[in-house]
Protein backbone atom coordinates (compact mmCIF):
# COMPACT_ATOMS: atom_id res chain seq x y z
CA UNK A 1 0.00 0.00 0.00
CA UNK A 2 1.21 3.37 -0.91
CA UNK A 3 -0.49 6.71 1.12
CA UNK A 4 0.59 10.58 0.16
CA UNK A 5 -0.05 12.90 2.76
CA UNK A 6 0.67 16.52 3.23
CA UNK A 7 2.43 18.23 6.13
CA UNK A 8 1.23 21.13 7.57
CA UNK A 9 2.33 23.92 10.60
CA UNK A 10 1.53 22.39 13.73
CA UNK A 11 0.90 25.99 14.76
CA UNK A 12 2.08 29.46 14.59
CA UNK A 13 5.12 29.46 16.73
CA UNK A 14 6.62 25.41 16.57
CA UNK A 15 8.85 24.49 13.40
CA UNK A 16 7.10 20.89 13.78
CA UNK A 17 4.81 19.60 10.99
CA UNK A 18 1.82 17.90 11.00
CA UNK A 19 0.63 14.99 9.13
CA UNK A 20 -2.78 13.43 9.00
CA UNK A 21 -2.64 9.54 9.65
CA UNK A 22 -4.82 8.17 6.69
CA UNK A 23 -7.67 6.26 7.96
CA UNK A 24 -6.96 2.83 6.44
CA UNK A 25 -3.42 2.99 8.30
CA UNK A 26 -4.70 3.88 11.66
CA UNK A 27 -7.51 1.04 11.30
CA UNK A 28 -4.52 -1.54 10.15
CA UNK A 29 -2.61 -0.33 13.49
CA UNK A 30 -6.32 0.06 15.54
CA UNK A 31 -5.23 3.37 16.14
CA UNK A 32 -8.20 5.59 18.01
CA UNK A 33 -8.26 9.29 19.22
CA UNK A 34 -5.92 9.85 21.92
CA UNK A 35 -3.80 6.81 21.36
CA UNK A 36 0.21 7.24 20.48
CA UNK A 37 1.79 6.48 17.14
CA UNK A 38 5.89 5.64 17.47
CA UNK A 39 7.75 6.60 14.21
CA UNK A 40 10.68 4.02 13.70
CA UNK A 41 13.06 5.15 11.87
CA UNK A 42 15.83 3.20 10.03
CA UNK A 43 18.75 4.21 8.09
CA UNK A 44 20.11 1.15 5.29
CA UNK A 45 21.90 1.16 2.16
CA UNK A 46 21.57 4.78 1.80
CA UNK A 47 17.52 4.38 1.66
CA UNK A 48 15.24 5.67 4.80
CA UNK A 49 13.07 3.57 6.35
CA UNK A 50 10.18 4.80 8.20
CA UNK A 51 7.47 2.53 9.80
CA UNK A 52 4.71 3.24 12.16
CA UNK A 53 3.25 1.31 15.32
CA UNK A 54 1.08 1.95 17.90
CA UNK A 55 2.40 2.58 21.23
CA UNK A 56 1.17 -0.29 23.59
CA UNK A 57 -0.38 0.50 26.41
CA UNK A 58 1.20 -0.65 30.12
Amino acid sequence: MRFKVKANPANNVSKSLRITLPVKVAEILNVEDGDTVEYVVNAENNELYVSLQKEKEN
